[in-house]
């Protein structure tokens, strides 16, 4: 699946206020953790982000062949668009997809176990 990102998109989804404080966020490496996730019609970004009012925030974006389909930052932006720690992560990803790590889905991770294994996270969870 193509994934379709570019600076146009990520500015077009916010403030010029908050892609310029983004991008300083970007350039000052701000986003840590970085991971992405395979999902049946896209990507899912996730990573923690240095805040200024909070130790850091928690990020999520999920993109697909359409473009971004949704957007989540753990801060309390509210003035319309994407909050500088989103335009933070989205320009990492773009410049930097490399510092992503693959992070494996449920399956993937469950899928390599036997049924003794499977068992005892089963009965784990249920006590």
């Amino acid at each position: 699946m193509t994934i379709h990102l570019t600076e146009k998109i990520i500015r077009d989804r916010t403030t010029e206020q908050s892609f310029q404080k983004g991008l300083d966020y970007y350039l000052s490496g701000a986003i840590y953790d970085p991971t992405w996730q395979s999902i049946p019609d896209g990507i899912m970004l996730m990573a923690s982000c240095q805040g200024s009012n909070a130790s850091s925030y928690r990020l999520s974006v999920k993109i697909d062949a359409g473009g971004i389909r949704f957007a989540s930052c753990t801060c309390p932006y509210d003035w319309g668009g994407d909050c500088k720690h989103i335009v933070a992560l989205l320009l990492t990803y773009l410049r930097q997809p490399e510092k992503f790590t693959k992070q494996q889905s449920v399956t993937e991770l469950l899928s390599g176990l036997e049924k003794e294994a499977l068992a005892a996270i089963i009965i784990r969870l249920v006590e």
